[in-house]
């Protein structure tokens, strides 16, 4: 069982999700973008599902060319692997030196040992890394996994996910296409 955690980004339409292994792997991107239904009938809320899936497309495109490669990216990212680590370690608290000048921001209380703190600092290197130098095949790979209609906002909201698994699913019918 690979322990998994989460970090969450707020980006201008909409949020996006980065669930990441304890090795420092990246295993989903979700990102969802949301629009107005503008009219009340079929094609304004297909208008809407369009709207709403462009904005999420470009929520993923735009942490892929610039956020990913930023210290606020690695800092989240970093501050969530703590906070886990932190929290499923099996080492006992008398063992863990409480550390006040912590610039954990609270996320442990200041229980983090310094080697928590590199530890969770190479996970996020490795998994901004890993995003960056896959990028192209993170993009290619995205597809809609959600749409929602929220008749009491009257709004739409689209999810987009990717995954490795996808990744590997999308190069293989790429391929299984080309021979046709």
């Amino acid at each position: 069982d690979i322990k998994k955690a989460e970090a969450e980004f707020l980006e201008e339409h909409g949020t996006l999700q980065i669930q990441f292994s304890e090795q420092g792997e990246w295993l989903v991107i979700k990102t969802v973008g949301s629009a107005p239904i503008n009219f009340n009938h079929a094609q304004g809320r297909e208008d809407a599902f369009m709207l709403a899936t462009m904005r999420a497309k470009r929520n993923l495109v735009e942490f892929m060319s610039n956020d990913v490669k930023s210290a606020k990216t690695a800092e989240n990212i970093a501050k969530t692997s703590l906070r886990d680590i932190v929290k499923n370690s099996n080492t006992e608290m008398k063992n863990r030196k409480v550390d006040p000048d912590s610039d954990d921001d609270g996320v442990t209380g200041g229980m983090a040992s310094e080697e928590d703190r590199r530890r969770a600092n190479r996970i996020a290197q490795s998994v901004t890394e890993s995003m960056s130098d896959n990028s192209q095949a993170i993009l290619r790979g995205a597809f809609v996994a959600k749409r929602e209609v929220s008749r009491e906002n009257n709004m739409v909201a689209v999810t987009i996910m990717v995954s490795k698994k996808g990744i590997n699913t999308s190069a293989n019918l790429r391929t299984m296409m080309n021979g046709f």
